[in-house]
């Protein structure tokens, strides 16, 4: 068994960028979408550029795959503001979804 300082320091390592994904969030929301179709588009990739772009513009933002699959769009995201309509995102490059994230904090 591991001391309780290795296990914090590994619970630490694990839960680090994990604030983008709590549900109590109330500041931007990114919806993207994870089916089958979705994620066979390239899906994880245009997620992992979401992710890396809202940590490097440290955006309060939280991301949230959904399996809400529409083939022809894939992959597809939403961007929803506090007080505002959302957008919607569609046959996106993780390129084209890490500058509509930049967007966001001009």
């Amino acid at each position: 068994m591991k001391s309780v300082e290795e296990l914090n320091a590994i619970r630490e390592k694990f839960s680090e960028g994990k604030e983008i994904r709590n549900d109590k969030h109330e500041g931007i929301k990114v919806l993207v979408n994870m089916g089958t179709c979705g994620i066979a588009a390239g899906g994880r990739e245009v997620v992992a550029a979401i992710v890396r772009e809202i940590s490097a513009c440290k955006l309060d933002a939280q991301v949230i795959q959904i399996a809400q699959d529409n083939c022809a769009d894939a992959p597809r995201f939403e961007v929803h503001l506090p007080g505002k309509e959302a957008s919607v995102h569609t046959k996106m490059t993780p390129e084209a979804a890490a500058e509509i994230i930049r967007n966001l904090v001009k």
